[in-house]
């Protein structure tokens, strides 16, 4: 009978069907394997799951039209207690990567969860080369507040690059660089 009941969900009602596997396989020992598992039956469905966003995601998986969402809970490098943080966090608009460093130490969440949402392409609208993003934010981190402040003055006269904004600071260009 259970055998049925499965089927005639997975047949009658797959987003649904799928959303509940993909919230169930956090409980397994290797949950991403689980979920690598789930993915790859999802397109004979026609569905997608699509990657996770801070604007979009929820904190589990979710439907999102015809697709199913990622959640920001079951994402490698953030745990429970950065979810608040990351719920604040992604209440905030950003123009630029300067303003997504400040903000997420202001919203609580330490460089670690920042560059997990880096690596999962969370960030992707500011930047999409996630291996320099995540330098710069370490880089970012280590600074002084005074530090901080010259880099963001030079920013947008070097497309918010943090190594020329480092050159420009270096060279004198920036009287509170020092």
């Amino acid at each position: 009978i259970c055998s049925y009941y499965t089927a005639y969900l997975k047949t009658h009602y797959p987003k649904e069907f799928y959303l509940a596997l993909l919230q169930m396989a956090q409980n397994e020992p290797d949950p991403f394997a689980e979920v690598y598992k789930i993915t790859q039956e999802l397109p004979l469905f026609g569905i997608k799951l699509l990657p996770p966003d801070l604007s979009k995601s929820q904190k589990d998986f979710s439907i999102e039209g015809k697709d199913l969402r990622y959640g920001l809970s079951a994402m490698k490098g953030v745990s429970e207690k950065s979810i608040d943080g990351l719920i604040e966090f992604r209440g905030k608009e950003f123009s630029n990567k300067y303003e997504v460093f400040v903000n997420a130490k202001d919203c609580g969440l330490n460089i670690g969860v920042l560059c997990a949402l880096i690596q999962a392409g969370c960030l992707d609208s500011l930047s999409e080369d996630r291996p320099m993003t995540i330098l710069e934010a370490q880089m970012f981190n280590k600074f002084t507040d005074k530090e901080k402040r010259a880099i963001i003055e030079c920013g947008e006269s070097h497309q918010f690059n943090l190594f020329e904004g480092l050159r420009e600071a270096a060279a004198g260009r920036y009287r509170d660089w020092e």
